[in-house]
């Protein structure tokens, strides 16, 4: 099935439904927090604690040492990301935008945030995301719910501020991710294994919200 064993990415040792997550979840979580060329005395913003949210505050956390904060509406889904080391979690739900920027300047020396990355993508993230960036600041873009969106375009420049798109990352990238797992750096989360025929239900419970990290489909 896969034209060349160069393309293949041994798992040796590892849980199977774990490592499933990685080429998925796991590498566009760990691209998208590599574009965010974060440091240690960096803060990033993660929104989104879904599957790869719960990814990318790992990766955050364990290569780059910076300060997450996790934006979610989803208390649930907020409390698992305090436990995969969050520094603060926000429920943007009863939170509003401007009392959370003023918590980042708060954390950040009176400055934004240094990188967001939005694993929703819908305009009211994007709007959020943009006003979170401190100057300088990045904007990586991975969720796909969609819409349009508005922003003030003098901001970018007067700002410099950059939006950067990630859809996936690159086989170098998930090569580095799988030493990563294996050493034990970052732990997918996985809320189950389920059989191939349940796949619709699989998808409803993710509809609904209820699926915490990743849900796996053995056959």
């Amino acid at each position: 099935m896969v034209p060349d064993t160069r393309y293949l990415v041994r798992c040796d040792g590892m849980d199977l439904p774990q490592a499933a997550t990685l080429a998925c979840s796991g590498l566009t979580a760990f691209s998208a927090v590599r574009k965010g060329a974060l440091g240690s005395e960096d803060l990033l913003v993660v929104i989104g604690a879904g599957g790869l949210g719960s990814a990318a505050i790992q990766i955050a956390k364990k290569t780059t040492g910076a300060r997450v904060v996790v934006a979610d509406v989803d208390e649930s889904k907020l409390e698992l990301a305090s436990k995969l080391g969050a520094d603060l979690t926000i429920n943007t739900a009863n939170a509003e935008a401007k009392a959370v920027l003023s918590t980042i300047r708060n954390m950040n020396h009176g400055r934004g945030a240094d990188a967001v990355v939005d694993f929703v993508g819908k305009p009211s993230t994007l709007s959020l995301g943009l006003r979170l960036l401190g100057h300088d600041g990045r904007l990586i873009l991975v969720g796909l719910v969609g819409g349009v969106g508005s922003l003030p375009l003098p901001i970018l420049p007067l700002n410099g501020l950059q939006i950067i798109g990630n859809f996936t990352g690159t086989l170098a990238e998930l090569i580095e991710l799988e030493g990563l797992a294996k050493k034990g750096i970052m732990s997918p989360v996985v809320s189950g294994s389920y059989k191939l025929e349940e796949a619709n239900e699989v998808l409803a419970m993710l509809e609904r919200g209820e699926i915490r990290g990743r849900a796996v489909l053995v056959p």
